[in-house]
């Protein structure tokens, strides 16, 4: 897999990517793990080159995982490094569910994901499209991006997460905060770094409103004040690319 990286992307440079570590076999519902839903993943992953892949289905869907069908799936494929995973995110309804769970299984699990999915709505996720650009009308962009990235560093702080996915995805929707936002971000790196977190860069913001990577500037301040690692994230089997 060699993606031509644009202008209007931040570099002519070409890439490879060896791993995906956010991907979502459930599809946001409870499925579960068999071999049938899993290994249309493995045949993907190999299909686009990648050696490297984990499983990470949101906490709420916890139900579905099974690890024995992921034993069973890195025995099928052994030329392939199999990781379980899960994200947690911070659902007002279930997250409290989720960490017990990952507590629980703790010894089992190779990987965790953070993320923010929610703003002041319980019933509906900000970055739903196009539903969730509604909960931006009429409200401070810049005190919504303050908000956001409190609640970034609240999942950091959990203990239970390797790495934050999309990072920037407040933006989804196109909103820009003003120009004396910039420590926000900057105290948020900086307490990422401290608890020795990963930072995911995610190619789904190409497919959103926004069009851009997550976070978009990955390669600029953000590289230069982390020592990230490069994770790819897809949605679906046929984007693993």
């Amino acid at each position: 897999m060699e993606p031509s990286v644009t202008a209007n992307r931040l570099s002519t440079k070409t890439y490879q990517l060896f791993s995906d570590y956010h991907s979502h076999p459930q599809g946001h519902r409870v499925q579960w793990y068999t071999q049938a839903l899993l290994q249309p993943w493995a045949d993907s992953a190999r299909r686009s080159g990648l050696t490297d892949i984990a499983f990470t289905d949101h906490d709420r869907y916890h139900a579905g995982i099974d690890f024995d069908e992921i034993d069973r799936l890195r025995e099928r494929n052994p030329d392939l490094r199999i990781r379980a995973g899960i994200e947690l995110d911070n659902d007002p309804i279930h997250s409290a569910a989720g960490r017990n769970w990952i507590e629980k299984h703790w010894d089992k699990l190779d990987f965790v994901l953070g993320s923010v999915h929610f703003l002041t709505r319980a019933d509906q996720m900000f970055d739903s499209v196009p539903d969730g650009a509604a909960q931006f009308e009429g409200r401070s962009i810049d005190a919504i991006y303050a908000d956001y990235f409190r609640r970034v560093r609240e999942i950091a702080a959990t203990g239970l997460v390797d790495c934050l996915a999309h990072l920037d995805l407040i933006k989804i929707h196109g909103h820009r905060p003003g120009t004396g936002t910039g420590s926000l971000l900057s105290e948020t790196l900086d307490f990422i770094h401290a608890q020795n977190l990963a930072i995911e860069l995610s190619t789904a913001g190409w497919r959103k409103p926004v069009n851009e990577l997550y976070p978009v500037d990955c390669r600029s301040k953000f590289w230069r004040r982390l020592s990230a690692r490069c994770l790819s994230r897809s949605s679906f089997p046929s984007t693993l690319r």
